[in-house]
């Protein structure tokens, strides 16, 4: 049959798979909505009515990140979320409890402007507000991200320090919900 291989040597087999893997690796433009990563000519972040878009992570947050004065248990959290989703905060119904690693995201961001926790001047909800986020609570906020070792237990991260840790489901933090931006 003419145009078919016949035997083809490791080195084809293996070039072909290359090419593969380099064209429809998930995420790439070729594979994926070509989104996410960093957009040239975009900044980091971009202020949008009750919305900061994260254009690296292709994220949504809400401007503000203690939109209730109220603290929630684990659960508690989930429950307020799903009332902003009854109610389409910032038109969507898409909320949801962010990730340890999303809001590592922010923590890394915050410190790489030089705010590291160190002082009051210097906490991450400080480094945050200087890109357009507002009333962050010197606080711990919930992640949905439940420990391996426990589950009874949850990961969370201080807006002062950066760090994070995980704590019993039934203690009541700050939530701040976040969004996929796709």
């Amino acid at each position: 049959m003419p145009g078919v291989l016949k035997n083809p040597s490791r080195s084809a087999v293996s070039a072909l798979v290359l090419f593969c893997f380099a064209v429809f690796v998930p995420g790439s433009t070729a594979w994926g909505d070509g989104e996410k990563g960093p957009q040239p000519n975009k900044p980091r972040f971009e202020l949008a009515g009750q919305v900061v878009k994260d254009n690296r992570m292709g994220l949504i947050w809400p401007v503000n990140g203690s939109m209730t004065k109220e603290t929630f248990s684990w659960n508690g959290a989930f429950e307020y979320i799903g009332v902003l989703n009854k109610e389409r905060f910032a038109g969507s119904s898409r909320w949801r409890l962010p990730t340890k690693e999303e809001f590592q995201s922010l923590i890394e961001y915050a410190r790489s402007l030089g705010y590291d926790g160190s002082g009051p001047e210097r906490t991450i909800a400080a480094g945050l507000r200087t890109v357009g986020f507002s009333h962050i609570g010197e606080a711990e906020y919930w992640s949905s991200t439940t420990s391996l070792y426990n589950a009874a237990d949850a990961w969370f991260v201080s807006m002062t320090s950066g760090s994070s840790g995980t704590g019993d489901k039934d203690l009541y933090l700050a939530v701040w919900p976040v969004r996929s931006g796709h």
